[in-house]
């Protein structure tokens, strides 16, 4: 028998890359997350101030923060003991040993930091498109007085 050539058994068990990867993704929870961004394209068509650069970002964004939380419950999961090879349930890659643990941290992370990078070329429109950064930052007096940070003691 040859020791470089993996056996018919070891064939059967090895999964593709990227199919473990869009497993520990797990898809069925895309249509939770995305589900008030639908609701708000919905009320934004209904009023006529529909837009599709901010609903594409609103979209994509909910979509990266829901896999970034996947990838995270999963290698947290793995690292804290809650699962292990052959658990009953759903697969997990890194349990299984398809995917490392420190390649799934790399995941989340990367994955975590283009959601924020999405997330904030969505508040850079809506600031552009505002033509002010926040009315109670630049105008105090909007809500009455400013209030002292330290009020003077009375007497």
């Amino acid at each position: 028998m040859n020791r470089n050539k993996p056996t018919t058994r070891q064939n059967a068990t090895r999964r593709p890359a990227a199919a473990c990867w869009v497993e520990a993704m797990r898809l069925r929870t895309l249509p939770v997350s995305v589900s008030g961004v639908l609701a708000a394209i919905a009320l934004a068509i209904i009023n006529h101030t529909f837009q599709w650069l901010p609903a594409t970002i609103c979209f994509t964004f909910a979509v990266l923060a829901q896999i970034a939380s996947n990838f995270a419950n999963e290698y947290f999961d793995y690292r804290d003991g809650l699962d292990s090879k052959g658990r009953v349930g759903p697969r997990r890659g890194v349990a299984e040993g398809d995917i490392t643990p420190r390649a799934m941290l790399n995941a989340t992370l990367i994955t975590l930091a283009t959601a924020a990078l999405v997330g904030l070329a969505l508040l850079g429109g809506m600031v552009a498109r505002s033509g002010r950064c926040c009315n109670c930052v630049r105008r105090p007096g909007l809500f009455g007085r400013p209030l002292p940070i330290v009020a003077p003691r009375p007497g």
